[in-house]
């Protein structure tokens, strides 16, 4: 009787791996391993502490809800802070692609500096380049557009049409 069931349980196990599973649905989509149907109710991350986060040895890629901190983390070698809206963009930050927009933008709703470039160890608060056409743009509605100013030198420096 265990040979009987220990091979009906390792073809069910073969039979459930070859599919999508669906709650909530009773057509899973075929690209999906778990698919939870549309309806009235969300999907809960299982939530810990931090203790128990960190006690873990995840594989990458797990995703949990830390209830002490109050937000979703990832695994990715390292728990890593799921970003939110609203949160502060971490720097520094280096990316590179060809999408055909902006790789990289900044709103700022308040009257601060959207972005502010400070190098007190000498070097290049904001620096940008370009082969075929703007690098560094500014504009305003009802303000400066840019603004430098230098302490010791040369505040602006344009090579073309300045």
């Amino acid at each position: 009787m265990k040979k009987f069931l220990t091979i009906i349980t390792f073809s069910f196990t073969v039979a459930a791996n070859a599919q999508s599973v669906g709650i909530g649905t009773t057509t899973p989509d075929a690209n999906a391993i778990l698919d939870l149907g549309i309806g009235t109710k969300g999907f809960l991350l299982p939530r810990v502490s931090d203790v128990n986060m960190n006690a873990m040895t995840p594989p990458p890629g797990m995703m949990l809800y830390n209830f002490n901190m109050g937000r979703p983390y990832m695994y990715v070698g390292a728990w890593k802070k799921v970003m939110l809206e609203g949160d502060p963009f971490s720097l520094p930050y280096a990316g590179s692609g060809n999408y055909g927009s902006a790789l990289f933008g900044i709103t700022q709703a308040s009257s601060s500096s959207a972005i502010f470039g400070n190098n007190i160890g000498g070097g290049i608060g904001i620096s940008g380049s370009s082969a075929t056409g703007e690098a560094i743009v500014g504009n305003s509605v009802s303000g400066t557009a840019g603004y430098f100013s230098s302490t010791s030198g040369r505040a602006i420096v344009g090579v073309g049409n300045v």
